[in-house]
């Protein structure tokens, strides 16, 4: 049974999301994991890479949220309980890849349990989304987030 379009896309474009938590006195905590690139993502990549003229939202955004108990799928849309929003930068460290990074400052702390993080376009259309146990952002941490989508060819 030959692959579908989509199938064949899902296995050729990947992420890797690093979250390092620094505390300023006592060290370092890393967590990282493989996120899923969800359908939207290739639908806007498709636009951009076709220059689609009233498309031109690139990704600028990770969104930390609460609704990481529901495993992601595909066709999700969004994250639930959006805490925080950060601003992202791109980089390109080597060939067929992308880093996003943002920074979430040690002066701010979350008021709840944060299980979800969400790479988004510009426009609001998720990218990635990727879920893990619960974790508090307190002050005096800073968090900095790494996320790497690679392209096979």
């Amino acid at each position: 049974m030959e692959k579908s379009n989509e199938d064949k896309l899902g296995k050729l474009v990947t992420g890797k999301v690093v979250i390092v938590c620094r505390n300023e006195k006592t060290g370092e905590v890393l967590t990282m994991g493989d996120n899923l690139v969800v359908n939207k993502s290739y639908e806007n990549l498709a636009k951009l890479l076709g220059k689609v003229s009233a498309y031109t939202s690139a990704i600028t955004k990770i969104a930390f949220g609460t609704g990481g108990d529901v495993a992601p799928v595909v066709t999700d849309v969004g994250i639930t309980g959006t805490v925080v929003t950060l601003v992202a930068t791109a980089t390109y460290p080597v060939a067929y890849s992308v880093k996003f990074t943002a920074t979430w400052d040690s002066v701010e702390s979350s008021v709840a349990d944060i299980n979800e993080v969400g790479l988004f376009f510009d426009d609001n259309t998720l990218a990635a989304r990727y879920t893990f146990g619960k974790m508090i952002k307190s002050v005096g941490w800073s968090w900095e987030i790494q996320w790497t989508l690679s392209y096979s060819v």
